[in-house]
């Protein structure tokens, strides 16, 4: 019998591995952004109060307020709802659990790994905001949507999480994994008025 230490972990595929290629465009790019690290930090009933801040110091970072995300490619923390914040990472889950372990305690919040749970869709380029148009139902204006933006909303039918880069050039998509396809096909449907031609 192998040992437990001699076992490798399967390698983390993205659940667009087989999607069809997004058309191309030069005013929008659609990529999925694989192998990153999600980490939902849930506080518990009677925890600390100030769990956010502590958080946002355990990760370098700013605290996220309501609607809003901070950090940028590698790292960002996204105020999720009341006592709750979802920490987005370009780092193995296994490290990141524990620095926010170490920091956070484990009387005041629950860690959850999303990572397997959840896809993460870019798009980018200047007609970014007119294809959300096509299946978000709310206002994408810059005023109202400005950069750092993190809101929970729905694309169609399906429920993402949509966070406006920092530079205010594109979004990323958080979707549950099993809607990822569907989500990327819609997508790339709309995408055929942009396309090169």
């Amino acid at each position: 019998m192998a040992e437990l230490a001699e076992i490798e972990p399967p390698t983390r595929r993205g659940a667009l591995a087989t999607a069809q290629a997004a058309p191309l465009s030069d005013r929008i790019a659609i990529v999925e952004r694989a192998g990153l690290a999600l980490l939902q930090v849930a506080a518990l009933p009677g925890g600390d109060a100030a769990l956010g801040n502590r958080l946002a110091e355990a990760l370098g970072l700013e605290t996220a307020a309501a609607n809003r995300a901070t950090g940028a490619d590698g790292l960002g923390l996204h105020a999720a709802g009341p006592g709750r914040w979802l920490v987005v990472a370009a780092e193995p889950i296994e490290a990141l659990s524990a620095r926010v372990a170490s920091r956070i305690g484990g009387n005041d919040a629950a860690l959850v790994d999303l990572s397997q749970a959840r896809s993460v869709v870019r798009l980018t380029g200047p007609a970014w905001r007119d294809l959300l148009a096509k299946g978000v139902r709310i206002d994408l204006h810059p005023k109202t949507l400005p950069p750092g933006s993190s809101v929970q909303t729905m694309f169609g039918r399906i429920a993402v999480t949509l966070h406006v880069l920092p530079s205010g050039e594109g979004a990323d998509l958080l979707v549950y994994r099993g809607f990822a396809l569907t989500l990327w096909e819609m997508l790339t449907d709309g995408m055929r008025e942009f396309a090169a031609t």
